[in-house]
């Protein structure tokens, strides 16, 4: 609840309408400060709408991302992938969303390079209900339906965002005696999954799924555009779940801000 609260005062539309509302209050009797209010409101609604803002905080997220210095790739133990949601599609039933295909994908790539029997761990619960089948499963089944060659797969089920992903993997890799592993999700996604991994005592190799538009700015990125205000939300969505996942204490600032060095000398 607290999250889609901050969600809706800090991206468009609710960046635009609470200003509004601030301007309708004083409308009569400080008309000039209901002025001032009604400008704020347009001019965050225009600048939370820009490719250029949404590129300013996803290079915060993206610069933000260390590797560890010490993993050798061919020693890798487990490949991690968070899944990133599914859709009903009616008679086909349920398939992966783009972003859960992507990352699966990229997963699977990595574990043809390094050694095909290193198992590939997929993280993802039942986020549309108990009664449908988990996202883990979901993406699963899709891959085996595509690939010809059998390979190392081992599902987790139990996770319904972030911090249970880290704690249910973090277990299984535990049980499992590994302590080299891969992480694959979104590059906006990886600083927040990075920290609650650390949190959680793994310290992974970031594998990001690019998904951000790298190049030049032109005049263009300055106006207001509905993929604008999609790369605004996506950025913020992830700066403000850090922001939340720190007061919650699930994360610390040294999981956030890692700094490989300093972390290999402890």
């Amino acid at each position: 609840m607290l999250k889609d609260i901050l969600l809706f005062i800090f991206t468009p539309p609710g960046i635009i309408l609470w200003p509004g509302i601030l301007a309708l209050y004083f409308w009569r009797k400080k008309p000039k400060q209901a002025w001032g209010w009604l400008f704020m409101g347009v001019l965050l609604g225009w600048m939370f709408s820009t490719p250029a803002l949404g590129r300013v905080l996803s290079t915060t997220l993206i610069s933000n991302v260390k590797a560890p210095m010490n993993i050798v790739p061919e020693n890798v133990d487990a490949i991690i992938v968070l899944t990133g949601g599914m859709k009903y599609v009616g008679n086909a039933g349920w398939i992966p969303s783009a972003a859960s295909y992507q990352r699966a994908m990229v997963a699977y790539d990595i574990q043809a390079r390094v050694n095909s029997r290193v198992p590939i761990i997929i993280s993802g619960g039942k986020t549309a209900g108990v009664q449908y089948p988990s996202e883990a499963k979901v993406v699963s089944d899709l891959i085996n339906r595509h690939k010809a060659q059998i390979t190392p797969t081992i599902l987790e089920e139990n996770s319904l965002n972030t911090y249970e992903n880290a704690q249910e993997v973090a277990r299984m890799v535990r049980d499992r005696g590994a302590d080299t592993v891969f992480l694959v999700t979104d590059e906006l996604h990886m600083l927040r999954a990075l920290a609650t991994f650390r949190a959680r005592g793994l310290d992974p190799m970031p594998i990001p799924v690019f998904t951000i538009n790298r190049g030049k700015l032109d005049f263009s990125d300055f106006m207001p555009t509905m993929a604008g205000a999609k790369e605004n939300y996506a950025a913020m969505y992830e700066l403000l779940g850090l922001a939340r996942y720190m007061m919650a204490g699930y994360v610390r600032w040294a999981d956030v801000f890692y700094t490989p060095a300093a972390n290999e000398l402890n």
